[in-house]
C-alpha cells in the first residue's frame, strides 16, 4: 500500500508541475478535479498506513497543488485547483491543520479569485459557492467537525460568502444555490 500511495502522490506532484508550464491543460485538469477528483476517497484506501505517513501524503499533495499555479492563471480553473488542494488537508489528523488557518486560507482564495474575475463575477461566485459547499460537506466527515465548523475564521468565511453572493445576485436577481451544512 505504501508503494501505491507514494506513486499516487508523485502522480499528483507531476500533474501539478504541468500547471505552470501548460496553461491550456489547466482548464481540462480543473474540470476533471471538479467532477472526479476526490483525494479524500483515495487517502481512505490507505487506512492501514500509519497516521503520520498519511498526514505527510496529504500535506505534500496540498503543497504541490497550492504552489503550482502561476499568478496569471485564469480564475475559474485556478479556484477549482486551489480548493481541491485545501480539501487534500481534510483527511489529516486534527493536529495537522488548525481550523482557523484552514478557513482563513479558503477566504483568501475566494477573495483573490473574486478580484481576478472582472466581468465574470456571477460565474465566479457560483463556483466559489459550489466549491465551498463541497468542502463543507467533506469537513462534516472529520472527527473534529464541531470545532472545524464553529471557529471565528469559519464565521468570517461564511460572512464573506454571504457578502459576495448578495452583492452579485442582488444585481442579477439570480437564484443563490443553498449551502448544505
Amino acid at each position: 500500500m505504501k508503494l501505491i500511495s507514494t506513486f499516487l502522490l508523485y502522480s499528483t506532484i507531476t500533474l501539478s508541475t504541468m500547471f505552470s508550464s501548460h496553461m491550456p491543460e489547466l482548464e481540462e485538469i480543473s474540470v476533471y478535479l471538479a467532477e472526479h477528483g476526490n483525494f479524500n476517497v483515495w487517502i481512505q484506501k490507505c487506512s492501514d498506513l500509519p497516521y503520520e505517513y498519511r498526514d505527510s501524503l496529504c500535506t505534500r499533495a496540498y503543497s504541490a497543488l497550492s504552489k503550482s499555479l502561476e499568478a496569471d492563471a485564469p480564475p475559474s480553473p485556478s479556484l477549482t485547483v486551489k480548493f481541491y488542494s485545501l480539501r487534500c488537508l481534510l483527511p489529516t489528523s486534527s493536529s495537522v491543520i488548525k481550523p482557523d488557518t484552514f478557513w482563513d486560507q479558503a477566504r483568501k482564495i475566494s477573495m483573490v479569485c473574486m478580484k481576478a474575475a472582472r466581468d465574470k463575477e456571477t460565474e465566479t461566485v457560483k463556483k466559489i459557492l459550489s466549491e465551498s459547499s463541497r468542502m463543507i460537506n467533506e469537513v462534516q466527515g472529520r472527527a473534529d467537525q464541531d470545532t472545524f465548523l464553529t471557529g471565528s475564521s469559519f464565521q468570517k468565511f461564511c460572512d464573506y460568502l454571504s457578502k459576495i453572493a448578495s452583492q452579485v445576485f442582488a444585481l442579477t436577481s439570480t437564484y443563490i444555490p443553498p449551502l448544505s451544512l
